[in-house]
């Protein structure tokens, strides 16, 4: 090999290395802003600042939701929440009421959902069901600070039904952490005022650390009709009982 032609290959690779080193350093920023938007676990979200990333049919749900309430007659009551209380046939609770849940919200979308929600402060009442999916999507970190700061942006005049967060078929969570978790709702509630916490695992428990199957569909997370009617039930005894 010639002089000339180990010079001119020595002039040009130095530049191909620089386009190389480019491409990677673009090619890992734009990796980088991704898993910023959609990807980062929950507790590096929140230290990073970063607002949850919700789905189109997730802001679908909130801008029809925001007309519903511009709508609401008084003396309503809400039901917040995630699909468990999509689900729910609220009339069937309380004749005159909003049903606001949505698929798939977690503590920190519900968080940043309730300034659509006009009318809670000339509500009758108010239900909150929410956290399960922080454990499915393994964001479950922090999520006692979320749901201190969502008790505290819900009007306190305002009488507030609590249920705990529903079991789930063994394997899917973790169940000390969740079983902590509903610990936590229950102190919550007591510091609230006019609050009432439902525990639904006597209902929808086995017992043994299982799930009444009759109550589930096959997920191991959403209800069947069974499991609607008797968690109805429970709630229309609740709210009756906190009204006397």
């Amino acid at each position: 090999m010639s002089t000339t032609q180990t010079s001119s290959r020595s002039g040009r690779w130095p530049w191909a290395r620089r386009l190389l080193i480019a491409y990677l350093v673009v090619l890992h920023l734009a990796i980088a802003i991704m898993l910023a938007r959609v990807g980062l676990p929950m507790p590096v979200r929140i230290q990073l600042g970063l607002k949850p990333a919700n789905t189109p049919s997730h802001q679908a749900m909130l801008f029809f939701q925001k007309s519903i309430d511009a709508q609401l007659p008084e003396g309503s009551t809400v039901f917040l929440g995630d699909s468990i209380t999509q689900g729910l046939a609220n009339m069937a609770v309380v004749p005159l009421s909003a049903n606001y849940g949505i698929s798939g919200q977690t503590t920190a979308q519900l968080l940043g959902a309730l300034g659509n929600y006009g009318s809670l402060p000339r509500v009758k009442a108010i239900v909150l069901t929410i956290g399960i999916n922080d454990f499915l999507r393994h964001e479950e970190v922090g999520i006692e600070q979320r749901l201190t700061q969502i008790v505290q942006a819900l009007p306190p005049h305002v009488p507030l039904l609590w249920n705990a967060i529903m079991p789930v078929a063994p394997g899917l969570v973790d169940a000390t952490a969740l079983a902590r978790t509903n610990l936590s709702i229950q102190g919550l509630c007591a510091q609230r005022p006019r609050c009432t916490y439902l525990d639904s695992w006597p209902v929808m428990s086995d017992g043994q650390g299982g799930i009444q199957p009759t109550y589930y569909i096959p997920d191991g997370v959403h209800l069947s009709a069974q499991g609607y009617l008797a968690w109805i039930k429970a709630m229309k005894h609740a709210l009756t009982s906190a009204a006397h």
